[in-house]
């Protein structure tokens, strides 16, 4: 009877070994693997690794298109503020994406340094960190802002939630909070297996996802916050800071295709516009949509065109930052601040139940094939370990664009434009010939010229390696 038992619990052993490890090699086949980050740190502003940001800034003097920007010890944009702050000096804290950060400005030209500059016995620190949804800006709050005691928040954040990708920014986060299992660095068996079963959590729970070598990322269909999560992540931001005695003010940054009328609405960020201003009624406190402001300056006589106030679909131009901060100077005093603080006087929780993406699919327009996000390079390969799958890599240009032109008729602004987004520019100060880099799967695309005039010639891109010509007065 011993011996029976025995042989049992030997098979069941054998059996058991067997099994896990025949699953371990089908696994291995797979090779799922977790996010991390692809790029190494370079003198460009790019986003690299953040233990608990997913990414950030690192210090030091980055180029930043044709100019510069300097990021301080605390991996934000500009001057590292007073500390402890002086009594009766207002402190701002400006946060969102690269809208707010000064994407191609200069540090003196951002938005914050000219509200600095507007506003008496004020200091404005720039917490815009390109990419940034509410989900990072919670947690940069928690690690940073918070500790720089700042008296008014001015959240912009908008772009980055809204956006379409492949993966939520929920499910990353909870990714990498289990990213230090050693079972899970071990075992990729058991790795695929909490991937699988990661998925029947509900959908407001995040999941945990993993990238198989070689192959491509899903369609960029999830938005990166959803609606109500957006709703929840603005209203818990509002509410921590009044636990702090810290006002908010919310903003909605411009979009270029509005202000010139390119198509019609719904966009695919009208209910984040809504419902960011309701939650602003609802905690009392000012909301301000800065597309209208842009809209009127660019139908003024003469027209600056909207060539002059954006870089591309959503960046200021330099006149564009000092609109944004006159904007929200005007804001405020409209609203009676510093008298009056800005405080939330909700007293509960914004309720998010029924709270629905009404936007049609046929609005709904994801990451383009072959365009680069922080979200896509947290995902390349290594080439050290694994080759990619050259089937699945879409070739890409460079288009070589001539653009002629009188010589005092410049800057000229060069879009190319693919499914209604800017997949490629280029702003120069004198005509010439350049590349612009396009995917082959972003065929069909128009570009377009716009010189300082505001005269447009557009033409339309169906092969890579034929020349472009543009010619403008």
């Amino acid at each position: 009877m011993g011996s029976s038992n025995t042989r049992r619990i030997l098979l069941s052993i054998v059996t058991t070994v067997a099994f896990f490890g025949a699953a371990e090699l089908i696994a291995r086949s797979i090779n799922p693997v977790f996010p991390r980050w692809g790029l190494p740190d370079t003198k460009s502003v790019i986003m690299t690794a953040h233990p608990t940001r997913l990414w950030g800034l690192s210090p030091g003097t980055r180029k930043n298109v044709e100019t510069t920007a300097t990021i301080n010890k605390l991996g934000l944009r500009g001057p590292v503020p007073t500390l402890p702050r002086p009594q009766g000096e207002e402190r701002i804290v400006i946060l969102g994406d690269s809208s707010f950060f000064g994407h191609g400005v200069s540090d003196t030209d951002t938005m914050a340094q000219v509200l600095e500059r507007t506003l008496p016995n004020t200091t404005v620190i720039n917490a815009g960190i390109p990419g940034y949804s509410t989900e990072q800006t919670k947690r940069l709050l928690d690690d940073t802002i918070w500790d720089l005691d700042p008296t008014l928040l001015v959240m912009g954040s908008f772009w980055s939630d809204n956006n379409f990708e492949s993966y939520r920014d929920k499910d990353l986060f909870a990714t990498r909070e289990i990213q230090t299992s050693a079972i899970l660095v071990q075992s990729v068996f058991i790795r695929w297996l909490a991937t699988s079963l990661s998925g029947l959590r509900p959908n407001d729970k995040g999941r945990i996802v993993t990238w198989v070598r070689g192959g491509e990322l899903p369609k960029a269909e999830h938005r990166r916050v959803e609606l109500p999560d957006y709703m929840t992540n603005l209203d818990g931001i509002i509410q921590s800071a009044a636990k702090r005695n810290v006002g908010v003010l919310l903003i909605t940054p411009p979009a270029k295709v509005e202000v010139e009328n390119l198509t019609d609405p719904p966009h695919q960020w009208d209910v984040y516009r809504t419902r960011q201003k309701e939650t602003a009624k609802y905690n009392g406190i000012p909301h301000v949509d800065a597309t209208p402001y842009f809209l009127s300056d660019h139908q003024a006589e003469p027209s600056p065109k909207a060539a002059a106030l954006f870089l591309d679909d959503m960046h200021p131009t330099v006149k564009g930052h000092t609109m944004m901060a006159n904007i929200i100077a005007t804001a405020l005093t409209d609203a009676g601040w510093p008298e009056q603080r800005l405080i939330s006087t909700a007293t509960t929780a914004i309720d998010v139940d029924g709270v629905v993406d009404t936007t049609p699919m046929s609005r709904r327009v994801g990451r383009l094939p072959g365009d680069q996000s922080p979200l896509k390079t947290m995902f390349m390969i290594d080439s050290e370990t694994a080759a990619p799958d050259r089937e699945h890599t879409p070739a890409s240009g460079p288009v070589r664009v001539e653009l002629q032109a009188t010589a005092d008729s410049g800057p000229f602004q060069v879009e190319v434009r693919s499914q209604g987004r800017t997949i490629a520019s280029v702003r120069a100060k004198v005509a010439g010939s350049f590349p612009l880099k396009v995917s082959t799967d972003a065929l069909p695309a128009t570009i377009t010229a716009t010189n300082a005039a505001g005269t447009v010639i557009t033409q339309e891109i169906t092969d890579l390696s034929l020349p472009i010509t543009l010619t403008l007065p």
